[in-house]
């Protein structure tokens, strides 16, 4: 399978995607952002992207769970702000995907009227939640925002944080996932690797697993992503984004 990439730091590319590697991230992915088969996922991300395609559509089917189409323009349609909560009752919904601008609309409607609402995993993903978003969410709502990372050359989600009725770890988008590993390196300009970063120390972060994908549909930007030279002798995938990996195994981002 093809897939554009979303081109958020450089032109979009198409990613090369295999069926273990959607299958992987749908199964880990709803096991993450609520796996019960009575939820009902509210889906409004696009279809052309992982986040839409993976971690709601096929996740939800993974799961045996209800996928509800929040219209055709998903949270681009000012109705659906305007009356989230309704459909959230109305509907039954359990789980949301978004961006921090979409939970940031949200909680800037004065009129909006959350009462009685099941959501219980609204998630975050494409930039940093601030601080005052997080907390303002949930002391009106009764819901954290918890943020989560991951890219289409990864076949979506690979890090996050687990609904156990905490705040999160503010500033981190959580742990890595299941069956996936995350590594801080020092590579060259080659993008061969170096050396592996101490706990807390920045570098350019690598994933790797079952789900780095095989490569781009063009093969010269493969040389880019795939690290050469990894020790353990598997696939990982250069993100491309400076971060950390800290002592108790949460991932952070600068740039």
């Amino acid at each position: 399978m093809h897939l554009p990439t979303g081109g958020t730091t450089a032109a979009p590319k198409l990613a090369r995607l295999t069926q273990e590697g959607l299958l992987t991230v749908a199964w880990v992915v709803g096991t993450l952002m609520g796996p019960q088969e009575n939820g009902v996922v509210g889906h409004a991300m696009p279809n052309f992207h992982v986040g839409g395609l993976c971690s709601l559509g096929l996740r939800t089917l993974v799961h045996g769970q209800t996928l509800l189409t929040l219209t055709r323009d998903g949270f681009r349609d000012a109705g659906v702000i305007r009356n989230f909560w309704d459909i959230a009752r109305h509907w039954r919904m359990t789980s949301v995907l978004s961006t921090p601008t979409t939970a940031a609309a949200l909680l800037a409607d004065r009129d909006a009227r959350s009462d009685g609402h099941g959501v219980t995993d609204f998630h975050c993903g494409g930039s940093t939640v601030p601080i005052s978003l997080m907390r303002g969410f949930h002391a009106r709502f009764g819901v954290w925002l918890r943020e989560n990372w991951g890219m289409t050359e990864l076949h979506g989600t690979m890090t996050g944080h687990p609904n156990d009725g905490c705040e999160p770890v503010i500033g981190s988008v959580g742990r890595t996932l299941p069956y996936f590993r995350t590594k801080c390196l020092v590579v060259d300009d080659d993008n061969a690797f170096l050396r592996e970063c101490a706990p807390g120390e920045r570098g350019v972060l690598a994933l790797g697993g079952p789900t780095v994908m095989p490569g781009y549909v063009d093969a010269s930007l493969d040389a880019a992503y795939l690290i050469r030279g990894m020790p353990d002798g598997t696939r990982w995938g250069n993100t491309g984004d400076v971060g950390m990996v800290d002592a108790d195994g949460y991932v952070w981002l600068y740039g």
